[in-house]
């Protein structure tokens, strides 16, 4: 709970520097905006990854204070109804042997499209 209520301290801090430096110099401000929304998908990934509901849902959540960001939240919110099947998979991947895994690693990245 202490480590999402920091991760939300930073996303609302962020915000705020953001609407303030945008009244100031927009060039900046669209630069800064960038930065932001790439922090927040690898933010989003790494939640995706952690299988904490509660570290997700926050994730989701913080697309409202990073600017521009419509277009990833509309992303990542058509795969939070997968939520329970990633779940899933994920508890069956964790019961494959790690050689098995190793093995089907780089044919299933490549069947899903994963980088």
């Amino acid at each position: 709970e202490q480590r999402l209520n920091l991760i939300r301290g930073a996303y609302e801090s962020r915000s705020r520097l953001f609407h303030s430096i945008e009244a100031e110099d927009p060039a900046t401000a669209d630069r800064v905006g960038e930065v932001m929304r790439a922090s927040w998908e690898r933010l989003l990934s790494n939640a995706w990854r952690s299988r904490d509901s509660a570290f997700f849902t926050l994730a989701l959540e913080l697309g409202a204070l990073v600017p521009r960001s419509e277009k990833l939240q509309r992303r990542w919110r058509r795969a939070r109804p997968l939520w329970p099947v990633w779940l899933a998979a994920t508890r069956l991947w964790d019961r494959v042997p790690p050689a098995a895994q190793r093995a089907l690693r780089a044919p299933l990245r490549g069947l899903l499209r994963l980088s």
